[in-house]
């Protein structure tokens, strides 16, 4: 699958998240200890945007609305009342400009 050009590097802080629309995707970017992780952005629980109210905090990115916990890195359920993943979408950094890999 391709990657596609998402934003510069220097438009996402460290310890920030920002959300984007990218090839039909709506997407939330999470940048962890120098690491981007993106996230389809809605909280498989009631579809609450992450890019509003998803934090990370010790390598568990938390939907704040109802507590609901995932894996930082795999975006695996650790906790309900959710009860799916996190769709999780591959990046790299190229030139200063993150890249997000978008399937079908």
């Amino acid at each position: 699958m391709p990657f596609v050009p998402a934003l510069p590097l220097s438009a996402l802080p460290e310890g920030e998240r920002v959300g984007i629309r990218l090839g039909g995707h709506e997407i939330v970017l999470f940048r962890v200890d120098g690491r981007i992780h993106a996230f389809e952005d809605r909280c498989p629980h009631l579809g609450a945007r992450l890019s509003e109210v998803g934090h990370v905090r010790a390598g568990t990115v938390i939907c704040v609305l109802h507590c609901a916990k995932f894996d930082l890195e795999t975006g695996r359920v650790l906790a309900i009342p959710a009860e799916e993943d996190l769709v999780r979408f591959a990046t790299r950094v190229v030139g200063g400009t993150i890249e997000v890999e978008l399937g079908d």
